[in-house]
């Protein structure tokens, strides 16, 4: 690869040398004397401080080794955009200075030569100088680099620290063509200058566990280090200079080195091998030899060309985009902004490297309709207005324009060559990308062979009329059958001969060598083409690489994300997207009744030929070759009755409205802020069309409008089906009772609620209520009067398919009809109503179904509250706030909202007052609760009687605010009295009258409305206008109103109702298992232990017709919960908590046994008892499918909180997980609670337990002082003392890995995922973390101390065992140490250290879950087979104990992959191993475990499986060490075993840079420092170094 690589550089520097090569007389014309100038500010400078040379040769270092040399170290970060800091403000660069020296140079050129000179030349020039001005050799410079317009400091990262070995700088260097030579000779410049203590500090002290200095240092010398650099160091500007003539460039650092009195880590490893140590040998014996090779090495160096853009006027700011064309007084440029442009725009788009020297602007031109919708002056206008925004990437095809006509072939590449002569614009100022695919326009063969491939370059380029085409590409796959276009299905039977690989890119690279085209890239093609085209590049042929692929990508078309992306990641190709508006779709003009203007691009073409520019996962039997097909395009996409990408235009515009963004910047910014996507390629046929487009580029969509968007698309374009499946058909459904009173019987106006599983029972429905006769009617007359009103309570067993009448003790509350109920865990509450004596009071009465023992409670509510009502609405939301919504309180409607938290005592009815669209005063309409917390109105009746047709969405903010949201799209029918339920983001609506009382018709009988698509789903697909649907006989069994509905899983059921004057007793269900819902893969099988639910189904019977009624009662259907605790401790539950409780029921619905819910107390009650989790023993583990990202402040209205992620989508994940054998569950032992002094504790978790809005200490004071942390470490250790060395825990607990100190990372995980706190929710979930709390990070003292008082305050339910680091002589080393006495004080600092490293000697050592899972930190290495062996070690225990399970426990690892098996050593240090996956199934077999969680090491995703799926490493920490850039994740292991990952991702960097902000240098250098010192452990996964042995790394 890297010799195809040099080969196609080569050729491009030896084709393209006038406008990209550099040269010693660039500036011999423009500017000859320049050099003087820079020589005299140099010289003078240096003159009054003598560490500029030094200061200016690191810096063009600096500058060239991470694009190349372009200025961009120059560059100031922006000010108006804090979040991306330039390369000067990066870590390695903070001590960078001597940037006045190139401003003064500068200055002084303008003034002579104005906008000639770049400031990369400058610097390299001032670089010489100062070698030469110190006693250096002196060279000529090649010039003509033009600066850079990128600059970002997380690139630093790619600088060579101090610490490198040989082999790690060899690699750094060769990936910058610089030789092994040059390593050496340019490692000499360390002859000048300083270095501080803390980049050396590592040779001496601490140096390993044997020695406290580097042995291959001179022992004087260090001995001098060591007086100057103290280990506890408090002189920020201490240090050593580099060699002993610290301001004289000469050989004395090779002499130095030979003498092993080198500084640094980097320069010692220049002696460890025979080669570079015979050229240190040479270079210390002979000056004169350095000097040569430094001057060759120097200009070897500076000629790596970053390809910059501009000349700067300011060095230290980017220009407009013209501001040195004005400048220059060119004439053909000034002829182009005089004479074609009127007014240059400020420059709008960024730029972006497609190859090391193909620097294009971000938004690429396409010109498919110039020479058919587009005149010869229309297209050299739109050209013109481009080029002059910034645009300088163009992109044509051979086939151009589209549609094909034998006439008009080619003239898109005409028109822009034109464009180009008659404007004159320099060819290396533009970018030119073309397409290969028409042989037959050149009456040749079919297939896309070489003759055609080169016929079609020469045609191109003499269309262009140019020399040369910058990429060129192959249009789309020449095989004779490749699955694109939207095709979801491969058909082997299709795919015939094809075209060869290799013969293509053979004459792909003719035209390169030929210097006709530069790069190549591909076409509308699929991971298929792609491998093969890289693998023969790179393997076989070695002929030219493909560097980016161009696919159609959008908010409508994401198949990349599914497809490419991840290839495309790994092998570093980019995206060109094009049609990032589909076609200008998302742009909403195809939305009016019109369908837009007339000249707009879909209209004047009936053909489908360009519905691939689309990708729309639609049918369409259009074909794709030839002048125009039958069908026309807008018809193939149903338009306008049924648009199957409306839902996402309409959300488009809606969203664009909501956020003051215009569609078309929203859809730009969209696709501009995928991370692969390099350019968005699109077409214009309007100078204001272009204008929309140019205006995206400089928008940046915030983190919550990007969360909407993913949340609102994700089942859509992921599971691009499943929105598009039909409202499902009911059937009747048989059910068993053992005595007439058993049954329901007949009855309307009643309740049902689906109530969660308890351990000796399956779910439940729970029908309360409803009156049971009716009275007057008399055939269907108006007038009828409900009668036999109850309060009787009917529950249905799911499984058994059973119905049992319940008799609760306790008051109950009075017979009612037309009431509201909720589910609260294994709780039913039930509010409002009316009955015989008239409206029931607004007293909460809470039916309590715990562990058998059914009990009424009524809640004592203080203050006021909604009042007595029937006809409202309520359901729990959040699974914390009940809210009621609307209905009669017998004088008028109400349009009220009022919330009760159930968090909080006393108990307390809050009205709300929302923002936003809020409904009209209604009655009977139906409210249910979406699992992610928002709370949805549908339909009712206003006071006028009239029906309504709306929906409203009801969300509460994070920052409190609730919010009324109009949902999009068109019901069927208006209706009241219906029933609804949420299955995943479906509600399912059934029934409803509309005025007058008669029943909705059948073809909206049975209707959902999918909030994530934002579209009503008939029987028979997509609504869009009422009476749209043809009659469908199933659905006429839903014709009544009055009835209820629930749902369990993916299954709804409706009971009885009212059809006419008729009472009925009909039970209904109806699965909505074709929809693929948030929680449960359709194709997902049920376990063996899960039975099966029979499904008989009677015939149903033939109704009469609807008659006119007047009724009393819209129902309320109530979700399935999960919360443990009690109306007295319900806890507040994160909307992300709320979505895995139903991923976790859902996953094992219908399952045999069930894990015990929660005991509940008595509503007066003061205490509460808690019970722990169990599981069934039957479950078996399982990794759940998808796992759960929440963007940060990711809240919308319609979209949802989290998103879900399909394990598969994961760069760094693939594998799956394989369930094993059972265990039975053990029960857990009791933990007392132990008191802290004076509740110390309480004073940590109230300080620090902020998950919103922690913010780390200004001055990094710690605010406990040592005898406190004494005193909560005594109280924590006394409940260490007391528990088992494993402990034994239940089902459900989230599961945390390695913190390392990342405090902030912690408090997000508790931000998103909820917290352990009786406002969060520890009341039904345990925690366990995995070990690794200090070290590395800046703030293990609040990590550490945080858990620990959370442990005291919660010993049950949160858990701790031991890390590697959690040790005293690790973490002397590793940082921890060090922040106690930093933050402390030396003498209150060592003491808390010593303590805590005392209580670490106490911590349990694994932990089992369910006696199915184990945990601990490290692994099994060589000694643990069996979990006796654990158990047996005796605590306290210190790691130089001397045990080797002890050290496998904590220190082993997997191999590197499941290919690995066995034992092997591991790089960490002698004596360490890492094991294979043989050895994880003997062990998880002899043990009866089916899996291992462990921690340990850094995963990219944050979760990693290894040994098919038997054990997953778990990395909580972000971004480790500053440098990974990895996510961090949890593991929440449900009631069922069934692991569900969570995820966040790292945060941008600061927003304030180092030179502005004090406080952060402060803050961050010493970490910075220490993380050089002793880098990290390579993140698992990638290719690790070959360290020192005796580096610090590998302890």
């Amino acid at each position: 690869m890297g010799g195809a690589l040099f080969v196609a550089l080569l050729a491009i520097v030896l084709c393209f040398s006038n406008g990209f090569a550099l040269s010693t007389d660039y500036y011999q014309q423009s500017c000859p004397n320049f050099e003087r100038i820079i020589e005299k500010v140099v010289r003078k400078v240096a003159a009054n401080d003598k560490t500029v040379p030094s200061a200016l040769l690191r810096m063009h270092f600096h500058d060239c080794f991470i694009r190349g040399c372009d200025g961009s170290v120059l560059l100031n970060s922006s000010r108006a955009d804090k979040k991306n800091l330039a390369e000067k403000d990066g870590p390695p660069n903070v001590s960078l200075h001597a940037f006045y020296v190139i401003d003064l140079a500068k200055k002084e050129i303008e003034k002579m030569c104005p906008g000639i000179v770049s400031c990369a030349d400058i610097l390299a020039i001032a670089a010489r100088d100062a070698v030469s001005i110190s006693g250096g050799p002196r060279w000529e410079v090649p010039k003509g680099r033009k600066d850079a317009r990128i600059s970002n400091a997380n690139d630093t990262r790619l600088l060579p620290p101090p610490t490198f070995n040989l082999a790690q700088l060899q690699q750094s260097f060769s990936q910058r063509s610089l030789s092994l030579d040059d390593l050496v000779a340019l490692s000499g410049g360390h002859t000048l200058g300083f270095s501080h203590c803390s980049s050396f500090q590592n040779r001496i002290h601490n140096f390993n566990k044997t020695s406290q200095i580097d042995e291959l240092l001179e022992p004087s010398f260090a001995a001098s280090l060591r007086s100057v650099c103290p280990m506890h160091n408090t002189v920020k500007s201490a240090g050593a200079f580099l060699d002993s003539t610290p301001t004289k460039f000469d050989n004395d650092y090779f002499k130095q080195l030979v003498q092993g009195r080198s500084i640094f880590t980097s320069d010692q490893a220049l002696m460890s091998s025979a080669r570079t140590k015979a050229l240190v040998t040479k270079f210390a014996n002979s000056e004169q030899q350095f000097f040569q090779a430094f001057k060759e090495s120097m200009i070897k160096m500076s000629s790596i060309n970053g390809a910059g853009t501009e000349i700067r006027l300011n060095c230290r700011n980017f220009s407009f985009f013209f501001d040195n064309q004005k400048k220059k007084g060119n004439a053909s440029e000034k002829k182009l902004s005089g004479d074609s442009i009127s007014e240059v725009s400020p420059w709008r788009c960024r730029f972006f490297y497609l190859a090391l020297d193909l620097n294009v602007s971000r938004l690429c031109l396409g010109t498919m309709t110039f020479g058919q919708q587009n005149s010869l002056s229309q297209s050299l206008e739109i050209l013109d207005q481009a080029y002059g925004c910034g645009i300088i990437f163009f992109d044509t095809a051979e086939m151009y324009p589209v549609p094909q006509y034998a006439e008009t072939l080619g003239r898109s590449e005409e028109y822009l060559g034109y464009w180009i002569r008659s404007r004159k614009i320099s060819r290396d100022r533009i970018v030119i990308a073309s397409k290969v695919k028409c042989p037959w326009i050149r009456n040749g063969p079919e297939n896309l062979d070489a003759v055609n491939i080169t016929k079609a370059i020469d045609s191109s380029l003499l269309r262009l009329q140019s020399d040369y085409i910058d990429l060129y590409q192959v249009h789309w796959p020449d095989r004779s059958y490749a699955p694109m276009f939207g095709e979801t299905e491969y058909n082997p039977s299709r795919a015939l001969a094809a075209m060869s690989f290799e013969e293509q890119l053979a004459a792909l690279d003719k035209g390169i060598q030929a210097c006709q085209i530069r790069y190549i890239e591909l076409s509308n093609e699929i991971p298929y083409g792609l491998m093969k085209f890289l693998h023969i590049a790179e393997e076989i042929s070695g002929h030219p690489r493909v560097i980016s692929v161009q696919n159609a990508y959008n908010l409508l078309c994401r198949n990349f994300d599914s497809g490419l992306s991840e290839y495309c990641h790994h092998e570093s190709v980019s995206l060109l997207a094009y049609s990032p508006l589909a076609m200008g779709l998302l742009s909403g003009k195809y939305l009016s009744p019109s369908r837009g203007p007339p000249d707009a691009r879909l209209n004047p073409f009936k053909g489908c030929v360009l519905i691939f520019c689309i990708g729309l996962l639609v049918p369409c039997n259009c074909t794709l070759k030839g002048r125009a097909g039958t069908t026309s395009l807008l018809h193939s996409l149903q338009m306008p009755q049924s648009p199957s990408g409306i839902p996402i235009f309409y959300y488009s515009n809606t969203a664009a409205k909501k956020y003051g963004i215009h569609p078309v910047s929203l859809a730009i910014a969209f696709v501009l802020k995928h991370p692969l996507v390099a350019i968005a390629v699109f077409g214009a046929i309007k100078l204001w069309q272009l204008q929309e487009v140019v205006d995206g580029c400089c928008v940046e969509l915030s983190p919550q409008i990007l969360a909407e968007i993913h949340e609102f698309t994700s089942d859509l374009l992921m599971e691009s089906k499943s929105w598009l499946y039909p409202a499902p058909a009911y059937r009747p459904l048989e059910s068993f009772w053992d005595t007439d009173e058993d049954a329901p019987g007949p009855r309307c106006g009643h309740s049902l609620t689906a109530v969660a599983a308890t351990k000796t029972h399956g779910p439940r429905l729970i029908l309360f209520g409803g009156a049971t006769a009716i009275e007057g009617g008399n055939g269907g007359a108006p007038g009828i009067r409900l009668a036999g009103v109850t309060n009787s309570v009917h529950s249905y067993d799911v499984l058994t398919r059973k119905w049992t009448r319940l008799r609760p003790s306790g008051e109950p509350p009075s017979p009612r009809a037309a009431h509201t109920a909720a589910a609260v865990g294994t709780m039913v509450v039930f509010q409002g109503g009316i009955g015989p004596a008239g409206h029931s009071t607004d007293d909460l009465y809470v039916l309590d179904l715990s562990d058998n023992k059914y009990k009424w409670h009524r809640v004592v509510v203080q203050g006021q509250g909604p009042g007595p009502r029937y006809g409202h609405v309520m359901d729990l939301v959040a699974q914390r706030y009940l809210v009621t919504v609307s209905g009669n309180d017998g004088r008028r409607m109400l349009s009220d909202a009022w919330a009760l938290d159930t968090a909080q005592k006393p108990y307390v009815w809050l009205r709300l007052n929302p923002e936003g669209d809020r409904p009209s005063a209604r009655m009977y309409a139906t409210g249910s609760a979406r699992s992610d917390g928002m709370f949805l109105l549908c339909g009712g009746r206003d006071a006028s009687g009239a029906p309504l047709s709306d929906a409203y969405g009801l969300l509460m903010h994070r920052s409190g605010m609730w919010e009324w949201t109009l949902a999009p799209g068109v019901a069927p029918s208006p209706r009241y009295q219906q029933a609804s339920v949420f299955v995943g983001a479906r509600l399912h609506v059934t029934g409803g009258v509309v005025k007058g009382g008669r029943t909705v018709d059948s073809d909206a009988a049975v209707t959902v409305l999918d909030t994530a698509a934002g579209v009503w789903l008939g029987r028979h697909g997509l609504v869009t206008n009422r009476g749209q649907s043809d009659v469908d006989p199933s659905s006429e069994v839903m014709r009544r109103c009055r009835h209820a509905a629930a749902s369990v899983g993916i299954r709804i059921y409706i009971y009885g109702g009212l059809r006419g004057d008729t009472l009925l007793d009909d039970f209904l269900a109806a699965d909505n298992s074709q929809f693929q819902s948030d929680y449960i893969p359709p194709d997902r099988p049920l376990t063996a232990s899960t039975p099966r639910l029979e499904r008989k189904v009677f015939v149903a019977p033939s109704y009469m017709s609807s008659s006119p009624v007047d009724g009393l009662e819209s129902p309320l259907s109530g979700s399935l919960g999960m919360d443990k605790s009690s109306m007295e401790k319900l806890a507040k539950a994160s909307a992300a908590e709320a979505e895995v409780a139903n991923v976790m029921w859902q996953s094992v619905q219908a399952a045999s046994a069930f894990p015990e819910e929660a005991t509940v107390s008595d509503g007066n009650s003061q205490s509460v008892e808690t019970t722990s989790e169990g599981s069934d023993s039957d479950a078996d583990v399982h990794l759940h499918p998808k796992a759960v990202v929440v963007a940060k402040e990711a809240v919308g209205n319609l979209g949802g909180m989290l998103r879900q992620l399909s394990l598969d989508q994961f760069d760094h994940e693939s594998r799956r997980v394989i369930p094993l054998s059972s265990d039975l569950p053990t029960p857990t032992k009791k933990i007392v609670r132990q008191q802290s002094p004076q509740g110390l504790h309480k004073k940590v978790i109230s300080s620090l337990l902020k998950p919103q809005n922690w913010k780390p200490p200004v001055n990094r004071k710690f605010f406990l002082d040592s005898y406190e942390i004494g005193e909560l470490c005594y109280a924590a250790e006394q409940i260490f003392m007391n528990e088992p060395t494993v402990l034994q825990l239940k089902a459900p607990v989230k599961v945390f890995g390695d913190l390392h100190g990342q405090f902030g990372d912690l408090m997000r995980l508790f931000d998103e995922y909820g917290f352990p706190s009786t406002a969060g929710d520890i009341t039904y979930i345990d925690y366990l973390f995995l070990g690794d709390y200090v070290d590395r990070g800046q703030h293990s003292l609040e990590t550490i101390i945080l858990l620990l008082a959370l442990k005291i305050e919660c010993p049950e339910n949160v858990h701790l065992i031991r890390g590697n680091h959690e040790a005293a002589d690790i973490n002397a080393l590793f940082g921890f140490r060090i922040e106690c006495i930093e933050r402390m004080g030396e003498s209150d600092g060592l003491w808390a250290w010593t303590r805590i490293n005392q209580l670490f000697n106490y911590l349990p050592l694994a932990a089992l879950i369910e006696k199915k899972i184990i945990c601990m930190h490290g692994g099994i290495g060589r000694s643990i087979n069996s979990i006796e062996q654990i158990e047996k070690l005796e605590r306290p225990i210190t790691m130089d104990a001397g045990s080797i399970v002890l050290m496998d426990l904590l220190w082993s690892d997997p191999t590197e992959n499941d290919s690995v098996q066995g034992l092997r050593p591991n790089p960490r240090g002698p004596g360490l191993v890492t094991f294979g996956p043989d050895r994880v199934t003997e062990f998880c077999k002899r043990n009866k475990l089916q899996l291992i969680i462990r921690a340990h090491e850094c995963v990219m995703d944050g979760f990693e499986r290894f040994a098919q799926g038997q054990l997953i490493t778990l990395f909580s920490a972000t971004n480790y060490c500053g440098t990974a850039n990895n996510a961090g994740a949890i593991l929440v292991v449900g009631r069922g075993l069934v692991i569900v990952p969570k995820l966040i991702h790292p945060l941008p960097p600061p927003v304030q840079s180092p030179e502005t902000s004090p406080e952060r240098v402060a803050d961050e250098a010493w970490m910075q420092e220490l993380n050089i010192q002793r880098p990290p452990t390579p993140t698992r996964g990638r290719p690790q170094p070959e360290f020192d042995r005796n580096s610090l790394a590998y302890i």
